[in-house]
């Protein structure tokens, strides 16, 4: 299957855990989906070359691990040509690795995996601090240390100023 071949709306006929890579960039496999159809190709020498210049290109899409993630986790709708770098054999291989190393629901665990990395990578470390509140953290360690009563004395009428307590 080529990359021509490949419905509008993929998530009809895909696992919708992993979407079909999407970006904005010019992509050879789909400018000219031909090149990595190896079907077709007449003797072992042609199919080798056809498949070292793909893997090339492969390597320099941006795109090639969501392709790779996709091809595996649809094997019907990625049974010929090279798809993330891989062949069909390839391919099968790599899956029933997955299938020995996370069992036969795969796609489920990396889509989990990716989904809490996107999660965590989106939410924020820590909150930041408010406009006052730094102030507030500085003067309650300065009350909280060991100072002669006058210095605590005039620290917590800084403090009740700031937080305008009676």
């Amino acid at each position: 299957m080529s990359r021509s071949d490949v419905p509008v709306f993929p998530s009809i006929f895909a696992d919708v855990r992993i979407p079909f890579p999407r970006t904005e960039e010019t992509l050879r496999c789909r400018t000219e989906p031909k090149l990595f159809a190896l079907e077709g190709l007449a003797g072992q020498g042609a199919r080798q070359h056809a498949i070292r210049k793909t893997r090339l290109m492969c390597a320099a899409c941006p795109v090639v691990r969501s392709c790779l993630k996709w091809a595996l986790a649809n094997p019907e709708l990625t049974v010929a040509g090279v798809w993330g770098g891989t062949t069909p054999a390839q391919r099968r291989v790599l899956r029933e690795r997955l299938i020995d190393h996370m069992g036969p629901d795969w796609v489920g665990v990396v889509s989990e995996a990716e989904r809490k990395r996107r999660d965590h990578t989106a939410s924020p470390r820590h909150k930041p601090l408010t406009a006052p509140e730094p102030y507030l953290v500085q003067l309650e360690r300065a009350l909280s240390e060991q100072h002669p009563p006058t210095m605590q004395e005039c620290n917590r009428m800084r403090l009740v100023a700031v937080l305008n307590i009676q």
